[in-house]
């Protein structure tokens, strides 16, 4: 309705209407004009009156819109108002808290200096009070000093054997064993026993010093298949064990056989000997290491080494073992009664044959590693490892095995992948050895040692340590370093190396013996067992 051609449209439409009522109501022409003008006029007014109405609307809704926006804009004021009553109030906070913080500074400070006067009274205060409470406190008691040793579970066990038997036996003293321990040194004492009553046409019994671990009679188990599988299965059938937790003390005989292996069992069987229970005639003393070497100076050295004082037969496993013990004890060892190392050779020769060369630029070790052993020198061969494999070619990677015992982690450099595997069975074993390059196998000791003849044997270029003139190149592949250190170590591995990488263009062939180490264990016993014989039908001396 405001707009301008809109309100000229009506205003023109009214006067046009208004001329047409005049012609039709036949006025004159004055007329007729006047009744256009009056139209148009009458359409005017009422487009103004109209016009004016909405203008006072349009003046009423401004009105109300400014009061509106009064009304917030008021709103807005007081918010204002009381946000800026609300910082001054947070600000004076803050100033209390800073004089708060500022009075406990300064009586922290006077607190440090006030304690730091009064801390050595407090201290002297304390040390009575617990001198006074030690005073009212009996005394922790004492630890009772018996004299117990190594020696004494062997002989608490022998002393409680009862000679009530009708015929006698060959007794293995043994100072542990379980089941999963038939390994080198106790594996051949039991082979050796049993062919002594193959020999002598006695039954066997094993007595052991502590304690059977697990089921005692998986012990008897496997005893009795090493026996079966060695010698006789009738001997295995009447096998009898004994042990702490295993008793069979009674049944025993004054014409038993003893046979005693590690030095505390000799030790035990002396005793019985001083005590008239048992003849020493009738006594073998397996030996399969210099034993006092086991530890430092002192009681158990000197103990250990008058064991082979006693009057045994004395079967000794090795000739440089043999020597060595009787350079040391001056006792002539009978050539008869020593043994080469038992070996079972087919399974080595089974692991030369499988081997395969690892893959181009690797060199895979195995080390003979028992911490707990010291005559292993597991430190030193390590020493030796990283050495010799800092100073290989770049391109070269050295893979270790450790194995022996658990170890918890081992650290050989960046240019050694270790890998500790533990203690193995024959089965592991024999499958490390197929998948080895070379060994390294030391041992403080003028024995050999297994492993520094069965992975020549097993075709595997190995290296030992030397022990004055009492370890040689025994086998094929075996080569003994020019001084028991690291570097003289490393250096008998780099020959080693060389040996292994001219075997991988050729294969592996299982090593042959080149020096002698003994006669069979079975002709040792044949030569004991004749003294025995001849000596029958004595009685124990008393």
């Amino acid at each position: 309705m405001h707009k301008p051609w809109v309100v000229g449209g009506l205003v023109v439409v009214a006067g046009v209407a208004g001329a047409l009522i005049g012609l039709l109501a036949g006025a004159s022409p004055v007329s007729t004009g006047l009744l256009a003008v009056a139209g148009a006029s009458a359409m005017l007014l009422v487009v103004v009156t109209l016009m004016a109405a909405a203008l006072v609307r349009t003046a009423a809704a401004i009105q109300r819109d400014v009061r509106r926006q009064a009304r917030i804009v008021g709103r807005i004021d007081r918010h204002t108002r009381r946000q800026r009553g609300r910082t001054a109030a947070i600000q004076r906070r803050l100033s209390t808290l800073g004089e708060h913080t500022s009075r406990v500074e300064k009586a922290s400070a006077r607190t440090t200096v006030v304690l730091g006067q009064r801390l050595p009274a407090l201290e002297r205060s304390a040390d009575r009070l617990l001198r006074e409470v030690r005073e009212l406190r009996p005394p922790a008691p004492q630890r009772l000093h018996t004299g117990a040793d190594l020696t004494t579970a062997a002989s608490a066990t022998l002393s409680a054997t009862v000679c009530d038997g009708s015929r006698p036996h060959v007794v293995l003293v043994l100072q542990t064993f379980g089941p999963t321990a038939v390994f080198a040194g106790i594996r051949t004492a039991v082979v050796a026993a049993a062919g002594f009553a193959v020999r002598l046409g006695l039954p066997l019994r094993v007595v052991v010093c502590t304690d059977l671990p697990g089921e005692p009679a998986a012990s008897l188990e496997t005893l009795r298949r090493v026996v079966s599988e060695s010698s006789s299965p009738a001997v295995a059938e009447e096998l009898r064990l004994s042990a702490p937790n295993w008793p069979d003390q009674h049944g025993h005989h004054p014409d038993d056989v003893w046979i005693a292996t590690f030095w505390t069992t000799a030790y035990a069987v002396a005793e019985l000997v001083r005590a008239g229970r048992v003849r020493a005639d009738r006594c073998v003393y397996l030996v399969q290491d210099w034993e006092p070497s086991f530890y430092p100076g002192g009681d158990l050295q000197l103990k250990a080494a008058g064991t082979y004082d006693e009057n045994f037969a004395m079967l000794v496993n090795s000739l440089p073992l043999a020597r060595y013990v009787s350079d040391q004890t001056g006792r002539p060892i009978d050539p008869r009664y020593v043994f080469a190392p038992e070996l079972d050779v087919e399974p080595l020769q089974r692991a030369a044959a499988n081997w395969k060369p690892g893959s181009e630029g690797a060199v895979r070790l195995l080390y003979y590693a028992r911490p707990s052993k010291p005559r292993n020198m597991f430190a030193l061969g390590l020493q030796a490892i990283r050495i010799w494999a800092e100073r290989l070619p770049d391109d070269v990677t050295v893979h270790v095995t450790l194995a022996g015992e658990e170890l918890d982690g081992v650290d050989l450099g960046p240019r050694v992948l270790a890998d500790p595997v533990g203690k193995l069975t024959y089965e592991q074993y024999y499958e490390v050895l197929a998948q080895t390059d070379l060994g390294l196998a030391l041992m403080s000791s003028p024995h050999p040692g297994h492993l520094a003849i069965e992975l020549p044997m097993a075709g595997i270029p190995t290296v030992t340590n030397p022990f004055g003139d009492y370890r040689d190149a025994w086998f094929d592949g075996l080569t003994v370093s020019t001084h028991p250190a690291a570097g003289a170590l490393a250096a008998a591995l780099d020959i080693a190396l060389s040996e292994a990488t001219a075997l991988r263009s050729k294969g592996r062939e299982p090593g042959e013996q080149r020096i002698d180490l003994g006669g069979k264990l079975s002709d040792a016993i044949d030569a004991v067992c004749e003294v025995f014989s001849a000596g029958a039908g004595k009685k124990p001396a008393r």
